[in-house]
């Protein structure tokens, strides 16, 4: 039987799975020897922070100890970075186990605009919009009544996470 032929172990996987792997190259010419500092990004530093800063490169020294790591900031999110350069830090050698970076370089510039997708929404069907007029019938105030009314029906048309 030849590889080809071969039945395959765990099903389908994910495209991200392969992506550290992948990318592993081109991340070890730019200072990343591990991509999880630009994957994990958000999660090291917050939302916050991520939306407002890139890692760029992270360039070694030649002895031990942790390296310095570029990044580009958002205009007048600099001085704010700065302030919160030792809590980087160490959120992101938390992260790794090690003191993998020692100081930051920040350089002022345009980041990326994070774009959040927008939540897909069901069809209220006539039974749910029933009862939520029934549940707002009783409110005197018109303005508040249509107001309660339009939050039910966002709650109720809004897709849950996955």
């Amino acid at each position: 039987m030849s590889q080809e032929d071969a039945p395959r172990r765990g099903g389908m996987r994910a495209v991200g799975a392969a992506l550290p792997s992948v990318t592993k190259g081109a991340m070890a010419k730019r200072g990343f020897a591990e991509a999880r500092i630009l994957l994990d990004w958000r999660t090291i530093v917050g939302e916050t922070l991520a939306r407002h800063t890139v890692p760029e490169r992270l360039a070694r020294p030649r002895g031990e100890g942790g390296g310095v790591l570029h990044i580009r900031v958002a205009g007048a999110f600099a001085l704010e970075l700065q302030h919160l350069e030792p809590i980087v830090i160490e959120r992101i050698n938390a992260h790794f186990g090690h003191a993998a970076v020692a100081r930051l370089k920040m350089t002022q510039g345009l980041t990326a605009p994070t774009v959040t997708p927008r939540r897909r929404r069901r069809q209220l069907g006539a039974a749910a919009e029933a009862e939520l007029s029934r549940s707002v019938e009783r409110i005197g105030d018109s303005r508040l009544k249509e107001a309660l009314a339009r939050l039910g029906r966002a709650i109720l048309t809004e897709e849950p996470e996955a």
